[in-house]
């Protein structure tokens, strides 16, 4: 992730000599590719000490980068704990922490404007998609279907976004694929729904949106991936 012309990298993993998670980050030279240096990540979250796991994504913030984190806490059964916001300074020290998505929620996808706003999908009943500003400040939110899961998105042209999800069904309907268009104030337009398994989004040339799609399982058989373009 770059930040202010450096490569900014983030590294999860766990001490079991020490029984904990660790977290690191490093920054290098965008000009030289010299370490600049690294550092132990100690961003504090309201989590249980049973048992968790975490997913973490880092986006370019203003002149430095911010690490967005979901954590899975809990025994034998998982709770999502929310969704977290933590700028680093230039040195890589974490400020203060801002919960921005409830508990029950999970991290999925982050993805940066052209303005430097941050745009964040989760899922897990319901799925949602937010427009922060670099520091991590709420522009506006949707919340969406708790039907809808495994959210992908594409920013496209003027920071509209595209927006892709599975549909969940408990009536043995076959897989389908629902697509959105959000203009940049954060308002729905344009909704289809594809008979598809999963699919994934790209944005095109014209405002055009991308969805490489794999077909339902009986179509899939008999054909490679299919392709749809949205606009």
């Amino acid at each position: 992730m770059r930040g202010d012309g450096d490569l900014w990298i983030i590294c999860d993993g766990h001490d079991y000599g020490a029984g904990k998670q660790v977290v690191s980050v490093y920054r290098i030279d965008g000009k030289s590719g010299d370490l600049k240096f690294s550092r132990e990540l100690a961003i504090q979250l309201p989590i249980s000490p049973i048992a968790w796991v975490g997913s973490r994504k880092m986006v370019a913030s203003g002149a430095t980068v911010a690490v967005l984190t979901s954590t899975t806490s809990g025994g034998k059964v998982q709770f999502f704990e929310g969704v977290f916001f933590t700028r680093l300074d230039e040195n890589g020290s974490p400020g203060t922490t801002i919960q921005i998505i409830a508990r029950g929620s999970q991290l999925q996808e982050v993805l940066l404007e052209s303005g430097g706003d941050v745009l964040v999908t989760a899922d897990q009943d319901p799925l949602s998609i937010r427009r922060l500003d670099p520091k991590g400040a709420l522009l506006w939110q949707r919340v969406l279907s708790s039907n809808f899961v495994l959210p992908a998105a594409a920013v496209l042209a003027g920071d509209s976004v595209c927006l892709s999800a599975q549909v969940q069904t408990d009536n043995g309907a076959p897989p389908a694929l629902r697509i959105l268009r959000l203009n940049s104030l954060g308002q729905v337009t344009k909704p289809i729904q594809i008979s598809a398994a999963q699919g994934s989004l790209a944005a095109g040339p014209n405002g055009a949106c991308a969805v490489p799609h794999l077909p339902p399982l009986a179509s899939h058989v008999r054909s490679p991936a299919g392709f749809r373009r949205v606009r």
